[in-house]
């Protein structure tokens, strides 16, 4: 036995020793001398000075380490070459601590276990650092002002994580991985800001920050996680969301043209807070079975605060818990079927013209609703079967509650008071009113016979202002 760890220590030792440190310009006068001269597992470090090199590396198991050292991708005397910084055709190199300058790439690897760390890139006029290979690892590095793409990783398992890109051209980040993580990094001033694609799933976004870019974060493949993010100032939408079963939690949103966009099945949108949106809507999730809860919408400029859609007919999902307030054309719009909204708040919202909730699907249910100062409808039906239940609407500038068309709409034990127009207008066949109170409305309840409306059921004529009686209602 002792012989045999006699054995493994001399083995380690051996292994150790012949890990050597080579360094430039005492050892070799160039970047490139070093790499060809070194042997894996080596480290090669070079020492303050502008290197204007095309390093290729071809060795596998090496560190390059930078102590001060900038490499300047342009060569020969005018006119001028641009090229590649550093050149990567094999695995497990791990460059740190560089600065980069002028040349078409600064990084450019293909190989696993690519490690890029604590470097600095500036005036790329193509890229930043571009890696493809799996396990590949970007951590703590800068790009500034690359005329295409900051930082680009294709492979699997891909970690970018506490790096900046600023003043570029094209795109920021990019990611294209299966459970590839992008976390802590900042991104401004450029076209694109984040984009991560999956062709698989468990792709991570995780409190990143871009601002001042034309889209902010894009998120493609099934089950991903975008949690913690602060997005501002994009022309475009400021998170986008492509897959089934994917979770937006806990992001902020602010000043953007278009809000927070969410595409799949299953899809999870929790605790996010949106505000300032100029053009679309501030949250919307189209899908089935999706889960909307605790989130919040204000100040959207023209589109709705938040709008769900179904997939197909099948539909389905909850919206629990969230607040739509000042502005939007609508607070919520529900096109979808056989969902669940509750305990939403709608104040002021409208805009004029819209609604405050309207649900334009089927057999949904709408429950402990509260909608005050909509302009001009507070909640509006538009479809077959939809039951509302103990919501609450007050002080809208026209209808507390009005049905544009559909049949067999309930309304169960909703109060409608002070509002501009009806308390409830109803253009619906066999609209069913089930308790109540509609009181101090211009009109308390409207039927619009004309058109055929029909309302069935019936309500104590205690309850209600100025309106009918309860199979008879006044017409409007």
């Amino acid at each position: 036995m002792r012989a045999i760890l006699t054995a493994v220590a001399v083995l380690g030792l051996t292994t150790s020793a012949a890990a050597d440190t080579i360094l430039v310009p005492r050892d070799f006068d160039s970047i490139q001398k070093a790499v060809d001269a070194a042997a894996p597992f080596d480290t090669v470090v070079v020492s303050r000075g502008v290197y204007e090199e095309n390093v290729v590396v071809g060795t596998a198991n090496l560190t390059l380490v930078g102590a001060g050292a900038i490499v300047d991708g342009t060569l020969g005397a005018p006119p001028t070459t641009d090229g590649i910084c550093i050149e990567v055709v094999v695995s497990d190199v791990t460059i740190r601590g560089f600065s980069f300058r002028n040349g078409l790439r600064h990084v450019n690897a293909s190989g696993d276990r690519i490690q890029v760390l604590q470097c600095v890139s500036r005036d790329a006029s193509e890229a930043g650092i571009l890696i493809a290979g799996n396990d590949a690892l970007v951590d703590r590095c800068r790009v500034l002002g690359s005329d295409g793409i900051g930082i680009l990783v294709n492979g699997n398992n891909a970690v970018v994580k506490r790096c900046q890109v600023r003043q570029g051209v094209d795109s920021g980040i990019s990611v294209l991985s299966l459970q590839g993580t992008v976390e802590s990094c900042v991104v401004s001033n450029i076209l694109i800001g984040i984009g991560v694609n999956a062709s698989g799933d468990g792709l991570s976004v995780l409190r990143n920050r871009v601002t001042d870019c034309s889209s902010g974060i894009s998120s493609i493949g099934v089950g991903a996680t975008v949690q913690s993010n602060r997005v501002r100032h994009t022309v475009g939408a400021a998170l986008f969301s492509d897959g089934d079963g994917a979770v937006l939690e806990r992001n902020l949103v602010a000043d953007c043209n278009a809000g927070l966009r969410c595409l799949g099945d299953g899809v999870r949108v929790l605790s996010n807070r949106v505000s300032g949106i100029l053009g679309g809507s501030g949250l919307e999730v189209s899908g089935d079975d999706v889960t909307v809860q605790r989130n919040r919408v204000a100040g959207c400029i023209t589109g709705a605060a938040f709008r769900i859609v179904s997939a197909s007919v099948a539909g389905g999902g909850l919206v629990e818990e969230n607040i739509a307030q000042d502005g939007g054309n609508y607070g919520l719009v529900l096109s979808t079927t056989s969902a669940v909204v509750r305990k939403l708040l709608v104040l002021r919202c409208g805009s004029g013209a819209f609604a405050g909730l309207a649900v334009d699907g089927t057999l949904n249910t709408v429950e402990d609703v509260i909608v005050k100062e909509a302009d001009p409808t507070g909640v509006q039906v538009d479809g077959d079967d939809n039951t509302i239940r103990r919501c609450f609407v007050s002080d809208s500038g026209a209808d507390g509650f009005r049905v544009l068309a559909g049949s067999n709409n309930s309304f169960e034990d909703c109060v409608s008071l002070r509002n501009g127009g009806e308390g409830l207008d109803n253009g619906g066949m066999g609209t069913t009113l089930d308790g109540g109170v509609y009181l101090q409305n211009r009109i308390d309840i409207a039927n619009r016979t004309g058109d055929g409306a029909t309302i069935v059921g019936g309500l104590a004529s205690v309850d209600f202002g100025t309106g009918g009686v309860s199979t008879e209602p006044e017409v409007d």
